[in-house]
């Protein structure tokens, strides 16, 4: 038999939970970018570079939008919940909440057209395009894996809050938290095709141009001959 109990001061702490869960997930995400984007622009820069981390800084600071947004609806959602129980207990009470803010500072600006430890000050390019694009694709790899992860385990303290008897209600708000991990995966396969693309394209094209260059030398030298 379930228990139809409630307690205002804990559905106001279940909100308050989960939005410092929400602001930690959105800040780890924050600094483990950062770190990505450091070791990306020591292996790549050129324009394509510039040009996919412009639509990574989007998918990013979408995915924090869609945890404010999700933030605010599983906000709403305890909050129509236990102004139910007040309503059917007789208590003028209702719950009230500051809807979440969450900082976008998704920071891509480390991704510049040209090397900025380049010999010339005009260097770009795959530091080296045989290994490069295995480089950036294992640093991306490391990055969707720590997101995964932030994210699980977002949802799994969210889950552990506790605030209602009733356990339905308990699994309705734990399937709300769920949500967080559906957003996240979304956003990765969206990106991930963009990124391989990206990457593919770039290494293929500075791997024919320096066969080009290559063969192009040894006509030279062979007509000076």
């Amino acid at each position: 038999m379930s228990r139809e109990t409630l307690s205002m001061k804990q559905a106001l702490q279940i909100i308050n939970t989960d939005q410092m869960i929400l602001r930690d997930t959105s800040m780890k995400m924050t600094m483990r970018n950062d770190e990505f984007v450091n070791q990306v622009s020591h292996i790549w820069e050129d324009q394509n570079a510039v040009e996919l981390f412009k639509k990574h800084k989007q998918n990013m600071e979408g995915f924090i939008d869609e945890l404010r947004e999700n933030g605010n609806i599983f906000a709403n959602t305890v909050k129509d919940i236990a102004d139910s129980y007040a309503k059917a207990g007789g208590l003028a009470q209702r719950l009230s909440f500051t809807p979440i803010q969450l900082a976008k500072k998704i920071d891509v600006s480390k991704i510049k057209e040209f090397f900025s430890d380049g010999e010339n000050g005009d260097d770009f390019g795959f530091v080296n395009p045989e290994t490069g694009p295995g480089q950036v694709m294992e640093a991306w790899n490391s990055l969707v894996a720590d997101l995964k992860s932030m994210a699980a385990d977002a949802v799994a303290r969210i889950k552990a809050i506790n605030a209602f008897g009733n356990t339905e209600v308990q699994l309705r708000l734990a399937e709300s938290a769920g949500k967080v991990v559906e957003i996240l995966n979304q956003h990765i396969e969206s990106s991930k095709k963009i990124v391989e693309e990206y990457i593919s394209k770039s290494a293929s094209q500075y791997i024919k141009v320096g066969a080009a260059g290559s063969a192009a030398a040894g006509i030279g030298a062979a007509v000076g001959k």
